[in-house]
């Protein structure tokens, strides 16, 4: 009897804790999104996951879509208008300069995508990751985490 009350009582303890934890470790888990208006542009900064394990890697997008009823043209004195910086890093230093836009012409409900899939710089680190786009003012944002337990 003695036996079966210590069992039951640890299985009781186990679920109590799996049933604490999962959410959290589900919520890390899952994508992340930031998604900041100014005028009539619309940016949405995605992450797929708010923690990586370390032999993953980092997943990032950038999206910025036309809120008006109006053609709207994005220009950025021959740099690129849409990037996404992380850890000193940038997008458009990652790819070809051919696919980076130094001008967008965005038809109402139009939208153009970024994506940047990479290595992290450092293991057990958080990453600031930040999305611009000329004529704002504020920006998109988000936090991930890499290799580090308590995220």
């Amino acid at each position: 009897m003695k036996h079966t009350s210590v069992i039951l009582l640890c299985l009781l303890l186990c679920l109590l804790l799996s049933a604490c934890k999962l959410p959290i470790v589900a919520d890390y888990r899952e994508p992340i999104s930031d998604v900041h208006r100014e005028g009539a542009i619309e940016g949405t900064l995605w992450s797929a996951r708010k923690h990586y394990s370390e032999d993953e890697l980092l997943q990032i997008r950038f999206t910025i879509k036309n809120i008006s009823d109006k053609e709207v043209t994005l220009t950025n004195e021959g740099q690129t208008v849409v990037e996404i910086q992380m850890d000193e890093r940038t997008w458009s230093e990652s790819v070809s300069p051919a696919e980076v836009p130094t001008r967008l012409v965005l038809k109402p409900g139009e939208s153009y995508t970024i994506q940047w899939t990479t290595h992290a710089s450092r293991r057990d680190s958080y990453y600031p990751v930040l999305a611009v786009w000329p004529d704002i003012v504020g920006d998109a944002r988000l936090l991930v985490c890499y290799g580090v337990i308590n995220c």
